[in-house]
């Protein structure tokens, strides 16, 4: 009896180390193929314009993003004249479909693609997009060009062609 309950705890001890052991291995040597996890690099949110609407001045502020598995994300955030790009106070509920938003994915070779414009659906003073444009284009630089497109009530047309670009981050390596 000894002896059976002295093995029953070796085989487990076995199985617990070679299970850590794997996993140490992984981490270690990052498993070819595996995207680094949880690195993101954001451009913060930038002005982009002014623009009159029904309420008065609002400035549109824009934000380019690459996070997780180089997803490529664009931001547009609209705010009161008096305070730009604040998420916190002075906020403008933009009616649907004022805030445009388009995210092109870019690697160290160039451009991969884009999500294409979106608009808001809903009244909403923060509106982005985001996908991973490029895939596993192996171990390089992947980076974000993030574009809005803001509709001006006044005039009855979009404006914009404003952009930001995130920092460039290493994956797949």
């Amino acid at each position: 009896m000894k002896q059976t309950v002295k093995r029953i705890f070796q085989n487990r001890r076995r199985r617990i180390l070679a299970t850590v052991g794997l996993a140490l291995a992984l981490g270690i040597t990052g498993a070819q193929g595996i995207p680094a996890a949880f690195a993101s690099a954001s451009s913060g949110y930038q002005f982009s314009e002014t623009l009159s609407e029904h309420s008065g001045q609002v400035n549109f502020c824009g934000e380019a993003t690459i996070v997780d598995t180089a997803q490529n994300r664009s931001w547009d955030l609209s705010n009161t004249y008096n305070n730009p790009c604040s998420l916190t106070s002075n906020l403008w509920n933009a009616p649907s479909g004022y805030l445009g938003v388009d995210a092109e994915g870019l690697t160290d070779g160039g451009m991969c693609g884009f999500t294409g414009y979106a608009y808001n659906s809903t009244e909403t003073y923060n509106f982005g997009v985001g996908a991973n444009e490029c895939g596993n284009q192996g171990c390089q630089g992947y980076y974000t060009i993030a574009y809005q497109g803001n509709y001006q009530y006044s005039d009855g047309q979009y404006w914009g062609g404003f952009d930001q670009t995130s920092p460039e981050q290493n994956y797949y390596c």
